[in-house]
């Protein structure tokens, strides 16, 4: 039985006297202090409240708060027969935020280097938040938001069938990897959402076409940049579009461009 109580935590030797007011959560073998934002000496701690001081009635009600606060997680998670979760209790919900996660993991392949899928991770984030006007936690996923955001990015976004395919396998494995992070419990809902995938026809270029688009003659400036780029990835054996943009003039020797693909990483 989890249980939360208002404690002087004097565990540590205060030069100043003083020790900060924390509320104790212990639930079996977890325990968490939860800061209330006061120290107060000893002699004006009563075991669950603060006396003595002008300002007394302040601090015991921020007290009061946080208690209460903590004892409605504690309710909440035995209502609803989720697990409680000691490191959640603070934030006062009883599952941990999939918007935040996914922010989480942006900031992780930034720090890799990895900005392309930073920047499509983060807008996940944004559109999961954007669709539903607030912080969507694990447990608020089910089939209904689903459909609401299949219905948001359908309206809003202007997704055609295939995106939306693409954005659900995307969000469908990162909550899959939340689950195997003990951020989410199971099942995963995106598993039985399945948004048909229609066939894409790709037509090619003959190589009449190719000489028709570099003999054509255009003035230096965007529309010719595009132009060359798409020519330089065509003759580089399809080289991907951000390869060609971060490519350097250090990695043209002899003769050779030398590339080292930023997917896969092979030269």
């Amino acid at each position: 039985m989890a249980t939360a109580i208002a404690v002087l935590d004097n565990r540590r030797e205060s030069k100043s006297g003083k020790y900060p007011i924390k509320i104790r959560v212990n639930n079996g073998d977890e325990q968490k202090y939860i800061k209330v934002g006061y120290r107060v000496e000893e002699k004006n701690w009563t075991g669950s409240e603060v006396n003595r001081l002008s300002d007394a009635g302040i601090i015991n009600g921020v007290i009061s708060e946080k208690l209460n606060q903590a004892k409605r997680y504690i309710a909440d998670c035995q209502i609803q027969g989720k697990p409680l979760r000691v490191k959640l209790i603070e934030s006062g919900h009883t599952s941990h935020s999939f918007t935040e996660y996914l922010n989480h993991r942006a900031a992780q392949y930034r720090g890799k280097q990895k900005i392309v899928m930073a920047r499509k991770v983060k807008r996940f984030a944004v559109e999961l938040t954007d669709c539903f006007k607030r912080d969507v936690l694990f447990d608020d996923i089910d089939q209904d938001a689903l459909r609401e955001l299949e219905n948001y990015l359908i309206n809003t976004r202007k997704n055609v069938e295939n995106t939306r395919h693409k954005k659900f396998k995307f969000l469908r494995q990162f909550f899959e990897q939340a689950i195997d992070d003990r951020k989410a419990n199971g099942p995963n809902p995106f598993k039985k959402y399945i948004i048909p995938k229609k066939p894409v026809t790709n037509g090619k270029l003959t190589k009449k076409e190719i000489a028709a688009m570099e003999n054509i003659d255009l003035a230096p400036g965007v529309l010719n940049n595009v132009r060359n780029m798409f020519l330089f990835s065509y003759y580089a054996k399809g080289t991907r579009f951000e390869n060609c943009l971060t490519l350097l003039r250090s990695q043209i020797k002899a003769g050779r461009v030398h590339v080292k693909t930023n997917k896969g990483g092979s030269l």
